[in-house]
């Protein structure tokens, strides 16, 4: 009965205690229910409109006689659960304010919020039907992507395997770890089709991207060719991929903005709204493709950054101003520099010709090199003006050292420049020297190179206004070309320069070798251009295609010229191989996207014109069902490939990525196929019929170069004499001079050791026999004079060794052996003596071999 009584005693006290403890907290937590009328209330914070970068603590005045508040948030006025992206409820709020403990997904937009204040028998709105803040991202905000846990970097198991391991070395001198990913050619060769050479490296980190549009990391790789991908899923399950432009066995920074990604998802996954949801993404990632050897590759210090705030790093419109001593380089000729004061333009000046009496054999060649160290995006071509005074025979060269030190240079000669602004594409970029991988990445500017070439006299170059833009704003109607009614495609008469080939025609990147350059050299007849492509060797093919926007009808057949100039590897082990000749693959696609195509295995080693009927043509791939038919009202494009491989004796392979082959290209045509086979080029001189050693150049009586219409250039006429005709070359008065030149393709058995030809002055003049020959992408001028021309019809024999080579550096030689590389024969007569105009006559122009080199022979005509 005791322990009863002492039981009831606890409960009892318990009792009072709570009541005390309720009693006392009446005021602030509203226990008692109310009813009747609300009063009014005000929103208090945040303020309409206000700007925050957090989610902001809610709060209000208190209602009398309200027991408890209901907050909602939302994107829109509507506060529509159903339809708003963001909709937040929140209800019974003991009290007058209140945060949100979910995050708001989006940022740099609008929300919306209002609070009801509710009793038993009534709720009522603050006086204000809603407020309203705008939450802002943090653009100081960079997102980390932690490199230095290897256990949170999985390899993906379907792909090709690798190595993954965390290098803490201070590999990138930034004193943060380095992820490290390694693999050898057993790893990525192993024979499986769908899985060799492609590698996936992941790490999920879910995360908020506001405040950031771009990634920036550290990176080097080292390994044979392959193509990587920087990949990230984004909230809605779709993949978007960037490339990585590889400087190979450089440590780079890298920036990729996200607009540069596109999608990736597989084929055959479900595709949500493609759009790149970069505000919230649940994995990063690194994908290897066309990887078939060994490599290794490091990254770190991984971020989503604001691509503004490292804007200073990278190159838009070119600022001159501050260049000095310390960042220029001088390359054969000190020029005379002057600056814009606005910075927009920087003029080269030279007093007596670049390097014209230097000891190094360069003349007429030189280079200012501006140290640059600026990221080259937000575009895909230079637009710029050149201004220009000197000798017309010079060529402005444009250069870019990459961060690789690979050099690729845009040549353009002045007799083209105009006072308009030039656009040039990356692409019309050759190759000038390959210290790195040889890969066109345009990522990374270290250098901007600006020089002459082939100037013997006092002038200038400014070069202004140079900014980085994109083609596809620049260019009305861009790869936009219209086949002619006559077949015509294009014979590049119409362009003026490199550039605007890349207007009209597109060529791929994978081969790292494409490029188009405008050439005359080499073009067949006068006044004729063609245009050289290059490939490199050992690889996928380097394409060059045309994309028509009309059709013409009655044609069966395409035609084109081709001359391979490809360039043999010096390397001992090819020694048993002779010419080396680009393989050609034509395709021909319909208006459906079916591609047709035609091989030729090997490209003639001179102009040659290729005819090929449509009937020729196989359809590439497996089709089913309905084909169009490669007809010519169907055609829709045009292309061509070229590649070549090396193997060594026994067959097996030896790639060695060569490049400098060059393989010229015109006349792009189609036609009625009256024939399908290849033919040779008429207006190439033949060794003599009777006599191997002799080749006529030209008599003027309708044999030689005449009589295939290759014609001379200059004061030229022709002059008949008793039964023979002359070239008549007319020069003015003193020391004028007067030139006839001759552009020339000499078939591969030509020979030469002397040049001949018969002549008749009035032994007032000089003659100066110019000529130009071409070899392994170089033109060579070689040069002699002869004094006092006789005033009777005499032959001139001048042996090779005579000449004196005047451009061009190097060991080659004017020899019987590079007859076949002779591109120009020029005759520049002068008279010093008296102020008479006059001419001379010329007949019987050849090569022949017969003489000795050191041959110096005149002799009067007739004794």
């Amino acid at each position: 009965m005791k322990r009863k009584n002492i039981f009831i005693t606890f409960l009892v006290i318990i009792f009072l205690f709570i009541s005390s403890c309720s009693a006392g907290a009446k005021n602030t937590y509203n226990y008692v229910q109310h009813s009747g009328a609300i009063g009014s209330f005000d929103l208090l914070s945040p303020t309409n409109n206000q700007e925050t970068i957090t989610v902001p603590k809610f709060s209000w005045q208190e209602a009398d006689n309200a027991d408890s508040y209901t907050l909602e948030v939302c994107s829109s006025t509507n506060f529509n659960q159903v339809d708003d992206i963001v909709y937040i409820k929140k209800t019974g709020i003991i009290g007058t304010s209140f945060e949100v403990s979910a995050g708001l997904k989006n940022k740099d937009c609008n929300y919306y919020w209002k609070v009801t204040a509710k009793n038993l028998d009534n709720s009522k709105r603050a006086n204000q039907e809603y407020g309203s803040f705008y939450l802002k991202a943090n653009s100081d905000e960079e997102i980390d992507f932690p490199t230095e846990y290897v256990d949170e970097w999985s390899v993906h198991e379907l792909g090709s395997q690798a190595n993954v391991a965390i290098d803490n070395s201070n590999f990138f001198n930034n004193n943060k770890p380095s992820l490290v990913i390694s693999f050898d050619e057993r790893q990525t060769n192993t024979g499986n089709v769908e899985s060799d050479g492609w590698i996936v490296v992941t790490h999920p980190q879910e995360t908020e991207m506001y405040g950031v549009d771009a990634f920036k990391f550290n990176f080097y790789y080292s390994g044979q060719n392959s193509r990587i991908l920087l990949r990230v899923m984004d909230d809605d399950n779709e993949y978007w991929n960037a490339e990585i432009k590889l400087a190979n066995n450089n440590k780079q920074t890298v920036f990729i903005r996200f607009d540069e990604f596109t999608l990736r998802t597989k084929s055959g996954s479900i595709i949500a709204n493609q759009i790149f949801d970069y505000n919230y993404i649940k994995c990063i990632e690194l994908v290897f493709e066309e990887t078939f050897g060994d490599g290794v590759c490091l990254i770190s210090d991984i971020k989503a950054v604001s691509y503004q705030k490292y804007s200073n790093l990278f190159f838009q419109k070119f600022d001159f101003n501050g260049y000095n001593e310390e960042n220029i380089i001088f390359d054969n000729y000190n020029f005379d520099l002057s600056f814009a004061d606005d910075g927009s333009s920087m003029t080269m000046a030279y007093s007596s010709g670049p390097n014209a009496n230097n000891d190094t054999g360069i003349n007429g060649y030189g280079f200012t090199k501006l140290v640059v160290n600026k990221f080259m995006q937000s575009g895909d071509a230079f637009k710029l003006k050149f201004r220009y005074s000197g000798a017309k025979d010079a060529n402005i060269l444009l250069r870019v050292l990459e961060e690789d030190d690979d050099r690729w240079v845009y040549r353009q000669s002045v007799k083209t420049l105009s006072d308009d602004y030039i656009i040039i594409p990356y692409l019309a970029f050759a190759l000038s020297e390959a210290k790195g991988d040889g890969s066109r990445q345009f990522y990374f500017m270290k250098q901007l190179q600006l020089g002459i070439e082939k100037n013997y006299s006092t002038g200038s170059i400014t070069i202004e206004d140079l900014e980085i833009v994109s083609l596809s704003k620049e260019i009305a109607g861009l790869y936009d070309v219209e086949i002619q009614n006559d077949g015509l495609v294009d014979d590049f008469n119409s362009y003026t320069d490199t550039a605007q080939i890349y207007y009209k025609w597109q060529c791929s990147t994978s081969n790292k070798d494409e490029a188009m350059e405008l050439n005359s050299e080499f073009a067949f007849g006068t006044g004729n251009k063609c245009v050289k492509l290059g490939y490199k060797s050992d690889m996928g093919p380097a394409y060059y295609g045309a994309r028509f926007v009309n059709s013409v009808e009655g044609y069966d057949a395409v035609s084109f010229w081709a001359y391979d100039y490809s360039i043999k590897n010096s390397e001992a082990c090819f020694n048993y191989l002779g010419d080396v000749s680009a393989k050609c693959i034509v395709s021909l696609f319909v208006n459906t996207g079916e591609e047709y195509m035609y091989v030729i295995d090997a490209l003639d080693r001179h102009w040659t014109n290729y005819t090929i009927a449509f009937s020729d043509f196989s359809l590439v791939g497996e089709h089913f069902g309905d084909v169009t038919p490669l007809v010519m009202e169907n055609i829709a494009g045009f292309r061509i490939g070229l590649q070549y491989y090396y193997y060594l004796e026994n067959g097996s392979p030896m790639p060695v990525y060569a490049n400098k082959n060059p393989v010229y290209f015109d006349n792009v045509k189609f036609v009625n196929a009256t024939e399908t086979s290849s033919k040779e080029l008429a207006t190439k001189l033949l060794p003599d019929e009777n006599d191997a050693n002799v080749t006529l150049i030209d008599d003027f009586d309708g044999n030689g170069a005449s009589e295939f219409g290759l014609m001379w250039q200059g004061d030229v006429a022709l002059e008949k004499v008793a039964d023979n005709q002359f070239m008549k070359l007319a020069y003015s008065t003193k020391n004028v001079s007067s030139a006839a030149e001759l552009e020339t393709l000499f078939d591969s058995a030509c020979k030469g050791k002397a040049i001949c030809f018969k002549a008749k002055g009035n032994g007032n003049e000089s003659i100066t026999i110019n000529i130009d020959l071409t070899r392994a992408a170089t033109t060579f001028t070689y040069s002699y004079t002869i004094n006092n021309l006789s005033s009777d019809l005499s032959e001139y024999i001048i042996g090779f060794d005579n000449f004196t080579k005047i451009v061009g550096t190097g060991s080659t030689a004017l020899s019987s052996k590079y007859v076949p590389n002779i591109t120009k024969v020029s005759l520049v007569v002068k008279n010093s003596v008296d102020e008479e105009a006059s001419y001379v006559l010329i007949d019987d122009v050849s090569f022949n071999a017969t003489y000795a080199y050191d041959t110096i022979q005149i002799n009067k005509v007739g004794e």
